[in-house]
């Protein structure tokens, strides 16, 4: 999924600046599979800003 890459690209791109917690969530976001991931990027993105909340500021 083209979407979902370009998203993780970004966060990617911003790796050396995350802190130990954005990391972990990283790691957690990364575990996910490609469908649950487009719905949380795409149709559930108050979940996403729930579970992985210190990541969103990387996707503005």
């Amino acid at each position: 999924m083209k979407e979902t890459s370009e998203i993780l690209g970004k966060l990617l791109d911003s790796i050396n600046t995350f802190t130990d917690n954005e990391l972990n969530q990283l790691e957690c976001l990364l575990n996910l599979d490609d469908q649950y991931l487009f719905d949380l990027f795409f149709k559930e993105k108050d979940r996403f800003d729930e579970e992985f909340h210190d990541l969103k500021k990387y996707l503005k």
